[in-house]
């Protein structure tokens, strides 16, 4: 496995499991938002593109980053309010057995480019020092 991989299995501590991955890959409204997530988008663009009602959005969201299969990024402050932006984080997932016959999904993550690892910098250095607009 390489570096940019990300094995998940059923014994990993605070790491979901492959039910986990595999059932949010089985909601017609996860794969939907995953499809859409090529960038970064927020729960509102996300609902309206893969037309999923808001509030059942949020909630695939959630299932969807516990999964491991989108991240989650709070933009610099806008206007005195942070903005949250989801994306897929992965290029491919797999499911395979192990020696033992275990289940084990294996997460191929995306790579950030250097403008998100920037975009990243930037907005931790304005949330703690407090930076508005």
């Amino acid at each position: 496995m390489s570096s940019d991989s990300l094995a998940v299995d059923s014994d990993s501590h605070g790491q979901p499991d492959p039910r986990a991955v595999v059932g949010a890959l089985a909601d017609d409204d996860c794969r939907a938002i995953v499809e859409f997530l090529d960038e970064p988008a927020t729960a509102g663009e996300v609902a309206e593109e893969a037309d999923v009602p808001l509030s059942t959005t949020y909630r695939k969201l959630d299932r969807l980053v516990d999964a491991g299969l989108v991240t989650e990024r709070t933009d610099a402050l806008r206007r005195g309010q942070p903005t949250t932006r989801y994306r897929r984080a992965f290029e491919s997932v797999r499911v395979e057995t192990d020696e033992g016959g275990s289940l084990a999904a294996v997460v191929e993550e995306r790579a950030e480019t250097a403008d998100e690892r920037l975009e990243d910098l930037w907005t931790e250095l304005r949330m703690e020092t407090g930076g508005g607009t």
